[in-house]
């Protein structure tokens, strides 16, 4: 399950959040009836505050649209705001590599798409350090194994 970091991570910061911007998180699982029992298991011994539906059926999959793009190319086109925004690019491995999570932050397209408000989380390599955004501010850094979770917010916030 690979937003579990990424939960851990909003669910440090969620108290906060309702109380700076009165946001209500609902956090939706897609896996399928298979694996029910083990998402509903793990979701009542992490305690995380906000509510998570399980989309079995994939109602709610279907009914949304996923977009498979470069994520680059992506962003120049879609003229669309969020309030969140996941990025989980490649892991950097080390010095000489492309860092994709550096040249995302970079996008000057980027802090367009973020609504006033909202928070860029982004994951990487822990041994990766963290890379400077000239467009957002670091919240914090949060470390789990061999991930490490950035929280960025707007410039605005």
């Amino acid at each position: 399950m690979p937003c579990i970091k990424e939960l851990d991570a909003i669910s440090d910061l969620y108290q906060d959040w309702i109380e700076e911007t009165g946001v209500s998180l609902i956090a939706v699982s897609v896996d399928d009836s298979r694996t029910v029992k083990r998402v509903k298991s793990l979701i009542s011994g992490k305690g995380w505050e906000y509510d998570i539906l399980l989309d079995t059926n994939n109602d709610l999959k279907e009914g949304g649209r996923t977009v498979k793009a470069e994520v680059f190319a992506f962003l120049k086109r879609d003229p669309a705001t969020y309030d969140l925004i996941l990025a989980d690019p490649p892991y950097w491995k080390g010095y000489g590599d492309i860092d994709l999570a550096a040249k995302l932050l970079a996008l000057p397209e980027l802090p367009e798409r973020l609504a006033p408000g909202g928070y860029l989380i982004a994951e990487i390599s822990s041994s990766q350090p963290t890379p400077a955004s000239p467009y957002f501010r670091l919240v914090d850094r949060r470390e789990y194994g061999s991930s490490a979770i950035l929280i960025f917010a707007h410039p605005e916030a």
